[in-house]
């Protein structure tokens, strides 16, 4: 692990037949992760995020997809003891926005969760500049916890339409039976950052009426795209063959993007290598900030070291 290059860890990250108990213990940093600079354990998580084993749950009336659950809830303990710094902050944003709801670990109580990733020392450096929500990165995390995480009753507290924060009203979004009137009210007050949660609601996306509300206001940007993906998702977990979006323009954006996307693989030379390497590409900008972040924690570690062998050398020779 310490020694494998970008293109192995994503080929290893990224195969769906990955020994599940290795995805657990990256996500719990556990053996073999645990004396892994962090630096490059957060790049074995960038590239994990894409690992189609977290979207595939196996689960039957006769059987439990035991390995499925025990990564999600890996994940949800990640979430919780994940290092607070923005960069992982976005790595952990980054995984959520593309889970299943429907899939993932249900705790019991998420107060401290939110109340962690809110804490001020990250918000001062989480600007609101380029971001589609106008929320902080930082906001956007919450809120998409809140949204992933706070289905079960009791989860969180003032889990409202009304509420003073942001992140529990996109929980109340992503989770209540919304009617028409207050899904336009929604947007309405939170704009896109009422999409955050609303967009995951199973009953907005299982009622072709409601779906028809919400998606006059998706545009072509990655909310949209998570839309589509999640509405897939929940509809063949519901064993239904409408997933396909309810709206005309939707549906015409949808078969943009389809025909935007290689035919078949068998179009492109050596497709899969080639895939490899535009992920590398594409992560490549996170994983070299995550490289200079080990070496500054490697250079502030050294420099704690040398410090204390001179207050050891002043004690001795005093």
């Amino acid at each position: 692990m310490k020694v494998a290059s970008s293109d192995e860890l994503l080929a290893l990250f990224t195969n769906p037949a990955i020994d599940e108990e290795l995805v657990e213990a990256l996500y719990k940093r556990d053996k073999p992760f645990s004396d892994i600079a962090v630096g490059k354990w957060a790049s074995m998580l960038v590239y994990c995020m894409d690992n189609p084993r977290l979207q595939l749950c196996r689960y039957t009336e006769e059987k439990a997809d035991v390995g499925h659950y025990r990564i999600h809830k890996a994940i949800w303990e990640f979430v919780q003891n994940a290092p607070f710094n923005e960069l992982i902050a976005q790595i952990v944003l980054n995984t959520l926005v593309r889970l299943n709801p429907e899939q993932v670990y249900l705790p019991d109580s998420i107060d401290a969760a939110l109340e962690r990733w809110g804490r001020p020392r990250l918000r001062k450096t989480s600007r609101k500049e380029n971001t589609l929500t106008g929320l902080s990165r930082q906001e956007e995390l919450r809120c998409v916890i809140a949204s992933l995480y706070g289905k079960k009753e009791g989860a969180l507290s003032d889990a409202t339409e009304s509420s003073h924060d942001i992140a529990r009203r996109c929980c109340y979004y992503a989770n209540a039976r919304l009617t028409d009137r207050q899904i336009r009210a929604g947007y309405q007050r939170d704009h896109a950052a009422f999409l955050l949660g609303a967009v995951g609601n199973v009953g907005i996306l299982l009622n072709a009426d409601k779906s028809a509300v919400l998606e006059q206001y998706l545009r072509d940007d990655w909310l949209t795209h998570r839309y589509l993906r999640i509405r897939k998702a929940v509809h063949d977990d519901w064993g239904s063959r409408a997933s396909d979006p309810v709206t005309d323009r939707l549906k015409a954006l949808k078969d943009k993007r389809r025909s935007q996307e290689p035919r078949i693989a068998g179009e492109i030379t050596d497709a899969g290598h080639e895939q490899r390497q535009r992920q590398i590409e594409e992560h490549k900008p996170l994983v070299s900030k995550l490289a200079t972040l080990d070496r500054v924690v490697r250079s502030v570690a050294a420099w704690l070291v040398v410090a204390l062998a001179v207050f050891a050398a002043l004690i001795w020779f005093k």
